[in-house]
């Protein structure tokens, strides 16, 4: 708001950019943060345009190729998927900016919580003749129709943290009043030796290694974490949250289903190759999620497990319509870690319309005290494995050592009698 500019992400559908939705509904599914829109006037010059996704492209490839900008079509049958990149923020200007809820409507309130008044309109004096290069273009040189802006991802670099602790013992405490009312106490299955054997599994075998379509990694004193957003560590604390999700909720599970819905958490992001989610690729998130099923499937199956076909189906679809107290538990467990990678206001409005969705009803969904219960079990295990806590600095020598040792990470957890 002080700069009235915008920042390249590190990195995106068509690399490090400057991203921009065609209508404020459309940015929910695209943006990684919510709380801020920034309408603006961008001038696309010679546009290249790309069919889904290109992650090698950014602002010098695009220009030595002649454009100016890219034309992203993610979904040829619903082109208000479309996205636009710009590589410079000279070739935009800003129309309007106001602070929102993550539907995209005005909400003041943010203004006032942080002490900030709207700033006063300025378009930028930025001709397009004098920062395109001189090409052939098909386009007409106009100012595009306003387009909103869906906040990209920002490169953060993590401070040297201070040496590897063991965190001290945290024990979540249930309010009498949820305790006595809809709290059902389910025993977590973490310190189990078939769930230790399933997690090393998936370890060694996948979160382990790096992505085949985008690697993705973390360095810390000779160690190599790959896949640090959804390794290891993610997904060890979503099977942690099992029992209480299951507990506070009032779903009609029995201790077994609970132990083995921790283990089919352990498989959840298991056949993921990139960081690609659903908003950003629909059609290849959904491979990841019937590769993630498939592996389940072939892990239970040489196991023996005659229900395994029920968690296979959860873990391919956890968000399907049809009611099943274990997919309703995998699809929660992976929403309440998603904390990290957010600020705490929009994570804690978003979380909440989740759980009502998935775990209440219309007529009665859960209320404050549950869901507040819930999100602190959530960043007490992120500060104990040494992960980011609403968009916070990783504590790298913790987290290195968590997400490269399944002993540790479910020491750690263990300690923390969620």
């Amino acid at each position: 708001m002080a700069s009235r500019e915008m920042k390249k992400g590190s990195g995106g559908v068509c690399g490090p950019g400057i991203y921009f939705a065609t209508s404020p509904e459309m940015t929910r599914g695209k943006a990684h943060h919510f709380g801020f829109m920034i309408v603006a006037r961008i001038y696309l010059g010679k546009r290249l345009v790309v069919q889904r996704q290109d992650l090698s492209l950014n602002g010098s490839i695009v220009n030595g190729k002649g454009y100016d900008s890219v034309h992203c079509i993610r979904n040829p049958k619903k082109r208000h998927y479309d996205e636009y990149v710009i590589y410079s923020w000279a070739r935009a200007s800003i129309v309007d900016m106001y602070p929102c809820d993550h539907l995209g409507n005005f909400r003041p309130v943010l203004l006032v919580k942080n002490n900030l008044k709207p700033a006063a309109p300025k378009v930028a004096d930025v001709p397009v003749a004098q920062t395109a290069p001189v090409v052939a273009d098909p386009a007409p040189q106009k100012p595009a129709d306003p387009v909103v802006v869906a906040d990209p991802p920002v490169a953060q670099v993590d401070p040297q943290p201070a040496a590897l602790a063991s965190p001290a013992p945290i024990t979540v405490v249930i309010p009498p009043a949820i305790a006595a009312s809809t709290m059902t106490v389910f025993k977590s299955n973490l310190a189990s030796q078939e769930f230790f054997e399933a997690s090393n599994f998936v370890y060694q075998t996948y979160l382990k290694k790096r992505y085949k379509d985008a690697p993705n990694k973390m360095e810390w004193h000779g160690t190599t974490v790959y896949r640090p957003n959804h390794g290891l560590a993610h997904s060890m604390r979503c099977a942690a949250y099992i029992p209480l999700l299951c507990g506070l909720s009032g779903l009609k599970m029995s201790q077994s289903e609970v132990d083995k819905t921790q283990i089919a958490m352990m498989f959840y992001v298991a056949g993921r190759e990139s960081e690609v989610g659903w908003s950003r690729d629909p059609v290849v998130y959904q491979q990841y999620r019937t590769a993630s099923s498939k592996i389940y499937l072939d892990y239970a199956e040489k196991k023996g497990w005659s229900d395994r076909q029920r968690f296979a189906r959860a873990l391919k679809n956890p968000h399907a319509k049809q009611y099943d107290p274990v997919r309703i538990a995998l699809a929660m467990g992976h929403e309440l870690d998603m904390l990290r990678c957010k600020f705490k206001e929009p994570y804690e409005v978003l979380v909440r319309e989740k759980v009502a969705t998935l775990f209440g009803t219309k007529k009665k969904p859960l209320g404050k005290p549950i869901l507040d219960q819930l999100v602190g079990a959530a960043v007490s295990a992120c500060k104990a494995t040494g992960d980011k806590v609403y968009k916070s600095k990783r504590d790298k020598a913790k987290f290195a050592h968590v997400s490269t040792d399944v002993k540790a990470c479910v020491d750690v957890l263990v300690a923390l009698n969620l």
